[in-house]
């Protein structure tokens, strides 16, 4: 055998044997460069219940919402006009919110209940909307700090009627599911501005609040506006302190929760506007 011949044979002896390991080298490196490329965000949700609950119960009971994360599930229980806890979420851009059932033999189901466009890697809140039927709704708006600045008030027009806000000097026409950021200059004294919202269903104009508004200097807030759940369909509003997101977020699943009491908002005109002063 020649020197040459050698060389070839041993060369193709060795090729399989790097082919192989080429093989599983390219078929480890890529799960891992894909898990490290998956976006990362930061929710809270926000739910508005459109079900009618008086005739059976004065309470409303909390709408339970279950995501995965990291191949762990989490649970939310999401409650009427009012924002969960802030949650983090590593995966694809598209959230799913499910209801997870084991069966007998151990055996996972699961019902998707909503799915959530949540765009490029930050913090959003995530509006649901149940409606009378049970079906879910979502939509969202971005939190981060370049989008939703110290010292700005953001107005959220998530019900079907034409608002007019006014925030001092500043007006703005809101369409449904629009919203504006209002900035707000706190001078020496109060901390409060002239708040304005009046809206238009369709056949009339009607006052939803004019009062002075507490705003203290380096907040963030934000009023909801959605539709009430009477027949008048008139809207009410909650205010909302948004608060910094601390440096590390943990995940907690929440228990289930006892039903929502909203029998002292109801009056012969409808749900009471409130403010609530919530945050992650």
């Amino acid at each position: 055998m020649t020197t040459t011949q050698f060389i070839r044979n041993r060369a193709s002896r060795r090729l399989p044997l790097l082919i192989c390991q080429a093989f599983f080298f390219f078929l480890l490196i890529p799960v891992d460069a894909e898990e490290a490329e998956l976006p990362s965000y930061l929710f809270q949700v926000f739910l508005i219940d459109d079900v009618d609950y008086s005739k059976s119960m004065q309470s409303t009971p909390a709408t339970e919402l279950q995501f995965e994360s990291g191949g762990e599930v989490f649970t939310l229980q999401a409650q009427a006009h009012g924002l969960s806890p802030l949650f983090t979420y590593r995966g694809s851009p598209r959230l799913q919110f499910f209801r997870q059932t084991i069966g007998q033999q151990n055996e996972v189901f699961r019902q998707l209940l909503v799915e959530v466009d949540l765009g490029k890697p930050g913090r959003r809140i995530i509006f649901i909307r149940k409606r009378s039927n049970g079906k879910l709704y979502s939509s969202v708006i971005k939190m981060d700090p370049e989008y939703f600045r110290k010292n700005h008030l953001r107005i959220q027009n998530l019900s079907s009627h034409v608002i007019r806000a006014g925030v001092s000097d500043q007006v703005e026409t809101l369409p449904s599911l629009g919203g504006h950021n209002f900035k707000v200059d706190i001078e020496e004294g109060l901390p409060v501005v002239d708040l304005r919202m009046a809206a238009y269903d369709g056949q009339e104009a009607y006052v939803v609040e004019k009062k002075k508004y507490v705003f203290r200097r380096g907040n963030r807030k934000m009023i909801l506006l959605y539709n009430d759940l009477n027949k008048d369909g008139r809207v009410q509003y909650n205010s909302i302190l948004i608060r910094d997101a601390p440096e590390k977020v943990v995940n907690l699943s929440q228990e289930k929760v006892a039903p929502r009491d909203l029998s002292g908002y109801y009056t012969d005109q409808g749900m009471k506007p409130g403010e609530t002063e919530e945050g992650p």
